[in-house]
Formats: structure tokens, C-alpha cells, sequence
């Protein structure tokens, strides 16, 4: 990206936030997600990268123009440019209904109780997933492979792990709840943040999971 764009600023996970030439872009790059999957040789791990106008005083989400989210294991690539999502190596099919399955982490008290009222209140038999990538369960969540995406672990993900899934997802039709934000596409770009993440394949599900939540306290403990 230095080499190709020349005046950009690139925030990083490895090496922090770096500056070459003018500001004109702004670039959000985590060069893996899923990194303890990656090590293990476990299929389930990206690359992220989101770019925007840099020459705004705070470049958020909202910003972001180009985003891409490449597969490590698979030669699968999603790619937004300006409103519209594209991929490689696979075609974009979103189901009508997406699957019963439920993503996300889960490790400690407050998100297995949300958990457990999330499937004693929703029809149907619900299955847990828990993949190791947030980037790549939240555009599986857009797509309809599974109907949620939960994170509410206090602040372990970081806006480096899912900015460009979130606007991939965001494009495809997914609704998201970040608390803290009153608008996910209000999340910063120009430093790294610790959020909590909630992220459903349309709105109807996304109100099911803050329903709960809410009922739990973790909203207003949230705000």
C-alpha cells in the first residue's frame, strides 16, 4: 500500500499507526485475523484491510470506500468498493433465511447467560460456533450462513479486527449494535479502539439478541 498509494497513513496491529508522505488515504489493516487458527493450520483466519479518505479531522467506518476481507486458506476474497460487494473465487449468495446457527465468543458469565436466553427465546434449535475469526463470522452472518454474531466479552475485539467485515456486512443487508456508538459506521479509523460487537443478519434478528441483553443489564451497563 505504501509503495502503490504513496500519501497514506496505515493503522496496524503489528507496528501501530504509520505515516508516508501526505495523509490523503487512511488505511485499517489487520494482516491476520484468526492468527491462533493460522498457527494451528485451522482453515478459518483473513486478511482485513480498510481504506478511506484521509483527509478528514476523524475518519470513521462511515468513511471507508474500499474494504477487503481475503481467506487465507481458501482462494475466497470479498472486496466493497463504494456501496457495492464483489468477491473472488466464490459467488456472493445471500440467503433468503439464513442458518440456525449462532457465532461468536463466549467466556464469561454475562455471554454464556446471554447465550442461554437467546436460545431458550428463540423457535427452533440453535447451534454454537466458535470459530476464531470475528471478521470472517460476521460476513458469514451477512451471507446467511449463520443468523448471529455475538461478542460481548468487555473489550477483547478490536476495531483492527472487523472494520472491513463490518462494511462488508453492513452493505450486504446485516444490521450491527456496537455499544458505545449510536451508529456502527460512527466507529473511529484513525486509532485503535476495544469494542463489543453484536452483529445480526437483519434487523429482526440483531433486536432478538439485544432483547436479551437488555433483559441481562449488559445494555445499560454498556451505554
Amino acid at each position: 500500500l505504501k509503495d502503490e498509494l504513496r500519501d497514506i497513513v496505515i493503522v496496524g496491529e503489528e507496528r501501530g499507526i504509520q505515516s508516508y508522505g501526505e495523509r490523503k488515504l487512511i488505511a485499517m489493516i489487520d494482516p491476520v485475523d484468526g492468527s491462533r487458527n493460522y498457527e494451528a493450520d485451522i482453515p478459518w483466519s483473513a486478511i482485513s484491510i480498510a481504506i478511506a479518505n484521509g483527509k478528514k479531522d476523524s475518519p470513521k467506518l462511515g468513511d471507508v470506500f474500499f474494504a477487503l476481507l481475503a481467506e487465507i486458506s481458501r482462494n475466497r476474497i470479498y472486496i466493497y468498493r463504494e456501496g457495492v460487494v464483489k468477491a473472488i473465487g466464490t459467488d456472493i449468495k445471500r440467503r433468503r433465511d439464513p442458518k440456525n446457527i449462532v457465532l461468536g465468543y463466549f467466556d464469561s458469565y454475562e455471554s454464556f447467560k446471554a447465550l442461554e436466553l437467546y436460545i431458550k427465546n428463540c423457535e427452533g434449535f440453535k447451534v454454537l460456533r466458535i470459530l476464531g475469526s470475528a471478521a470472517l463470522d460476521i460476513v458469514s452472518v451477512a451471507l446467511g450462513n449463520a443468523e448471529v454474531f455475538i461478542d460481548i466479552r468487555g473489550h477483547k475485539l478490536r476495531n483492527i479486527d472487523v472494520v472491513a467485515a463490518l462494511r462488508i456486512a453492513l452493505a450486504l443487508g446485516a444490521n450491527a449494535y456496537l455499544p458505545g456508538y449510536r451508529d456502527p459506521l460512527e466507529l473511529p479509523l484513525d486509532t485503535t479502539v476495544k469494542i463489543d460487537c453484536i452483529v445480526g443478519f437483519n434487523d429482526t434478528y440483531l433486536r432478538k439478541v439485544l432483547k436479551i441483553l437488555e433483559k441481562i443489564g449488559f445494555l445499560e451497563r454498556a451505554s
